[in-house]
C-alpha cells in the first residue's frame, strides 16, 4: 500500500537555574549539558530509525527552555505528525504549549543518561494537573510516556504511523458493504473512528473490467506473464487445472484496474462466494492472495467489522495479514481458516503453498498456505459494535487439512484460553506474524476503542 512516513519533531525541554540564597532555587535534574544532550538524542534517533520497522522521518532536535523558544519551533511542530518531547525540565505551561498542538510522546530519563525532572512529576503535575486523581487534561495519557526504553518508543511510533496512514485510506468495496448483519453500521464506524474513505462500486463495473481484460490481447499477455512469474516461485504446488489459475489472474487484473481508477490500494466485496464467482468464473481467493503478496490489500467478504483491524495490523507490521474464520477455543488451542491467505506472511520470502479449489464451491483457484510452525503471531478479534477489540498472542502448532477453508492454522493460545472463550466478539479474526499486541493496544486507546488483551 502507498504510505507516508510518520514525521516526528523531537524537542528537548530544559530549565536554566540561577542560585538564590536561602531558597529552593532548582528542581531535580539540574546540570544538563544541553548541547551534549541534543547530540546524544540525534544519535539515538538515528539508531531508532533504522530499527523501528516503519517509515519514520525524525526532524532535527530543537532545545527550548521558554515559551518564546517554543514559539520559534511551532512551524516545524505544526507541520509534523507527532511531537517527541524529551522532558528534562521546564514547567506545565511549556508542555501544554507543545502537547496541545500535536499528538505527543514524552521520553524521560531515569537510568539512561542525565536524570530528567519530569520523571518525578509528569504523573501528578501534568497528566493529573495537580488537582485530580485521574487524568485531568485531553492531550497526554499514561501510555504516551516512555522511560528510558527506545523499544517502547518504537511500539508507539509504529502505532501512530498506522493511525496516520489509515486516515483517508481509500477502500474500494465492490457491490456494497458487508459485515454480517451490521454491515452498514460497521462501514459508518470505519469512517468515523478510523477515517477510512470507502468507495462502493457496482458489480457491473467489475463485470465490464473482466470482459475488457479478456478481450484485450495486451491485457491477456500481461495476465500470462504475471501468472507465469507466480507459478515459477519456489515452494508452490498447483493442484487445479491451469485454466483455473488463469481465471484468477484475469480477475486480479480487473481488480487492479478498478483500484487504479479510484486511486485505491484496498479492495473488498461482500459477494465473494456468490456474485463474483459468477462474474469472473472463479472466486477471488487466489486473486486476493496474490494482491496481498504484491503490497495491496485484498480482503474477503467486505466485512467492515474486521477491515479496520486488518488494515491497522497491516500498517503496524508492514507485513501481509491473514483474514480468517475462528473456531471454538478449547484446551488452549484454536483453529483459524480461510481461502485467501497471503504467502509472504513474514513480509519477505513466500511460505510453501498449494493452489487448490475454493472449499465451499469446489471451484476456481484458492490457496493453502503452509504457515510456519512455531511462529509467534498476533491475533485481533474486533467486536460487532466496533468499540471493543480482543487481542492475543498465539503460536502456530499445525497446518491441518480438515474439510474446511483451505489455509488452516492451529494456534496454541498464549494466555488464558478460557477467558478468550468468554471474551470473543464479532466473527472474523485477523492474524500477523510477530508480537504486536502492544502496538494494537496503544492504537486502540488513541481511537477510544477498548482493548481486551488475553494474557
Amino acid at each position: 500500500m502507498r504510505v507516508s512516513p510518520l514525521v516526528v519533531k523531537p524537542v528537548l525541554l530544559y530549565s536554566r537555574y540561577v542560585r538564590v540564597g536561602l531558597s529552593s532555587w532548582r528542581n531535580w535534574g539540574d546540570g544538563l549539558d544541553v548541547d551534549g544532550e541534543v547530540s546524544r538524542i540525534n544519535g539515538e534517533l538515528a539508531s531508532l530509525k533504522s530499527s523501528v520497522g516503519v517509515p519514520v522521518e525524525f526532524r532535527g532536535v530543537s532545545a527550548v527552555s521558554s515559551l518564546s523558544d517554543i514559539e520559534g519551533v511551532l512551524g516545524e511542530v505544526d507541520s509534523s505528525d507527532v511531537v517527541l518531547l524529551y522532558a528534562a525540565g521546564g514547567w506545565v505551561e511549556h508542555i501544554r504549549a507543545l502537547a496541545s498542538r500535536r499528538p505527543t510522546l514524552v521520553f524521560l530519563r531515569h537510568r539512561s543518561g542525565h536524570y530528567y525532572l519530569w520523571h518525578e512529576i509528569i504523573h501528578a503535575r501534568f497528566i493529573r494537573m495537580n488537582v485530580s486523581d485521574e487524568p485531568a487534561q485531553p492531550w497526554l495519557g499514561y501510555d504516551d510516556v516512555v522511560v528510558d526504553d527506545y523499544g517502547e518508543l518504537a511500539v508507539r511510533l509504529r502505532a501512530l504511523y498506522a493511525l496516520r496512514n489509515m486516515s483517508g485510506l481509500r477502500v474500494v468495496s465492490i457491490g456494497g458493504v458487508g459485515g454480517w448483519e451490521v454491515g452498514a453500521r460497521a462501514a459508518e464506524l470505519a469512517r468515523e473512528v478510523w477515517g477510512l474513505d470507502i468507495v462502493t462500486v457496482p458489480y457491473s463495473e467489475l463485470e465490464g473490467e473482466v470482459k475488457a481484460v479478456e478481450a484485450s490481447g495486451e491485457a491477456m499477455e500481461s495476465v500470462k506473464r504475471s501468472m507465469g512469474h507466480y507459478l515459477s516461485s519456489s515452494g508452490l504446488t498447483v493442484k487445479v487445472p491451469i485454466v483455473n489459475v488463469e481465471r484468477a489472474f484475469i480477475l486480479r487484473e480487473a481488480l487492479l484496474r478498478i483500484m487504479r481508477r479510484y486511486n485505491a490500494d484496498v479492495v473488498t466485496s461482500p459477494g465473494c462466494m456468490n456474485t463474483i464467482i459468477k462474474i469472473a468464473k472463479t472466486p477471488p481467493c487466489l486473486s486476493y492472495s496474490v494482491l496481498n503478496d504484491e503490497g495491496y490489500a485484498g480482503i474477503c467478504e467486505g466485512d467492515f467489522v474486521a477491515i479496520p483491524a486488518y488494515l491497522l495490523l497491516r500498517l503496524i507490521t508492514s507485513k501481509p495479514v491473514f483474514f480468517g474464520n475462528p473456531t471454538y477455543p478449547h484446551n488452549g488451542v484454536v483453529l483459524m481458516a480461510h481461502c485467501t491467505a497471503p504467502r509472504r506472511m513474514s513480509g519477505v520470502e513466500p511460505e510453501p503453498a498449494e493452489v487448490v479449489t475454493h472449499y465451499e464451491s469446489d471451484e476456481g483457484a484458492a490457496i493453502r498456505v503452509l504457515m510456519r510452525k512455531g511462529q509467534l503471531v498476533t491475533v485481533v478479534n474486533p467486536a460487532f459494535n466496533g468499540r471493543v477489540w480482543v487481542i492475543f498472542r498465539g503460536k502456530i502448532v499445525d497446518t491441518p487439512t480438515y474439510p474446511a477453508c483451505r489455509t488452516q492454522v492451529e494456534l496454541q493460545i498464549e494466555g488464558d484460553w478460557r477467558r478468550l472463550t468468554r471474551e470473543l466478539r464479532g466473527f472474523h479474526w485477523v492474524m500477523a506474524y510477530g508480537d504486536y499486541v502492544r502496538e494494537v493496544e496503544y492504537a486502540l486507546r488513541r481511537r477510544g476503542v477498548e482493548p481486551v488483551v488475553i494474557e
